[in-house]
């Protein structure tokens, strides 16, 4: 049943999406998308998702994950290909850390996911927020901005706090007590580690707006990309919430919302919402090619 109801909501908002929107503008928008502009977006994409899974294993590597970075490539896209079918970004991540895992060390592999996503998500945020405060004329609603600054602070606060309440909460000898203050005393103490990944993290995400500029060109579309540092992560976290397939729907509504706000038509922004939902596809396609042709089990 909650299959379905995924199902339904994605199907759903695009049926709405194409009630609002003009279809003969959206066909001819999509029928402007210059090719090699929109090949050049997929190569930024997979190169994206490449660094991610770099910035994952070095992550797994101080856990005590002793694979090498084309396994962690192999493990890392193979998520994205469950991801297609799962529950937002969260089944792709539940089946990599299943992956990863090699007998025993399951909580561990779960707390290297974890942990590689929060990162992720607080730096994509922050990038967001920080685009938001320098660009002048970019208007959100107020309770998109609080929202997006509320889950920058709730992601460090604990990251900072949960060896602290691990000590004060839980008795000395505690299993869950000792994986917090040993098991996964890398991600609280390695300044250097922590550093790296965020400097991956930003890497990975700049890559990714990169590839909304340049599809917004090949479109022919007047976004700027001091915008796209502000749209892309908001529709990115919003995509990744397990209320639908993939992200679909949910994906394109916020196109047309957040470019709306700067004069984008609501048929060009969903044609562009819809492409890149095309890209998200296709990487996933490669995926499931990885998990099919010596991937993991």
């Amino acid at each position: 049943m909650r299959k379905l109801g995924k199902l339904a909501l994605s199907a759903g908002a695009v049926v709405l999406l194409l009630q609002r929107v003009d279809t003969a503008r959206l066909a001819a928008a999509l029928a402007a998308l210059r090719p090699g502009m929109f090949a050049g977006v997929l190569a930024l994409y997979v190169g994206g998702q490449l660094l991610s899974a770099r910035k994952w294993a070095l992550v797994a590597g101080a856990l005590g994950f002793r694979r090498r970075y084309r396994d962690y490539v192999r493990i890392y896209f193979a998520g994205m290909f469950v991801n297609l079918f799962g529950l937002g970004t969260v089944g792709g991540d539940v089946a990599r850390s299943l992956m990863l895992d090699d007998g025993g060390r399951r909580a561990r592999a779960f707390a290297s996911v974890v942990f590689d996503r929060a990162i992720g998500l607080a730096v994509l945020v922050a990038i967001g927020l920080g685009a938001l405060v320098v660009r002048s004329g970019a208007e959100l609603p107020s309770p998109v901005v609080r929202l997006a600054a509320g889950c920058v602070a709730v992601l460090l606060l604990s990251w900072l706090l949960l060896p602290r309440l691990a000590t004060r909460v839980l008795p000395s000898g505690h299993r869950l007590r000792r994986f917090v203050l040993e098991d996964l005393a890398p991600l609280w103490r390695d300044r250097r580690l922590l550093g790296r990944v965020v400097a991956l993290s930003t890497g990975f995400h700049l890559l990714e707006v990169t590839a909304q500029y340049v599809l917004a060109r090949a479109l022919d579309l007047p976004v700027p990309y001091s915008y796209c540092l502000v749209f892309h992560p908001l529709v990115t976290v919003a995509a990744s919430f397990p209320v639908s397939v993939g992200g679909l729907g949910v994906r394109e509504a916020g196109y047309v919302f957040l470019l709306g706000l700067i004069g984008v038509a609501p048929a060009a922004a969903f044609a562009m919402g819809l492409l890149w939902s095309v890209v998200v596809f296709l990487g996933g396609l490669g995926g499931g090619a990885a998990l099919l042709f010596g991937g993991p089990r």
